[in-house]
């Protein structure tokens, strides 16, 4: 968990935009593991999950991903695996100044990776 400063803005076409500022802890959660299965292959996970609510509006980031990487040499790799991206903002009620919203968006994103790494 980590504390930052967050100023935005809320607006809607034909409608005056209200800013707004807050500091918050932001509820991230992270987790990683890489598995060594011979010297050259790894299974590499990655998940990480953000959650935050402010007043009416609910949001959160969920991105994961799992891969099989080979690296024939000793700074570059190669990898192949799954990712999964998901953002979801909502929104209750209709007393938020200069703003009449009630509902969801959510983006969602999942696919195969293929990626090269360097590291030093």
């Amino acid at each position: 968990m980590f504390v930052i400063p967050i100023d935005f803005e809320v607006g809607a076409a034909g409608r005056r935009s209200t800013p707004e500022s807050i500091t918050a802890p932001l509820p991230y959660l992270h987790y990683r593991a890489e598995i060594a299965l011979t010297p050259r292959f790894f299974l590499r996970q990655t998940y990480e999950f953000f959650w935050l609510q402010v007043d009416n509006f609910e949001g959160s980031l969920f991105n994961g991903l799992i891969a099989l990487e080979y690296s024939p040499w000793k700074y570059i790799g190669f990898g192949f695996g799954y990712n999964i991206f998901r953002v979801s903002v909502k929104a209750e009620g209709s007393d938020y100044p200069n703003i009449d919203f009630t509902g969801k968006i959510q983006l969602n994103y999942s696919g195969l990776l293929l990626y090269a790494r360097t590291w030093f």
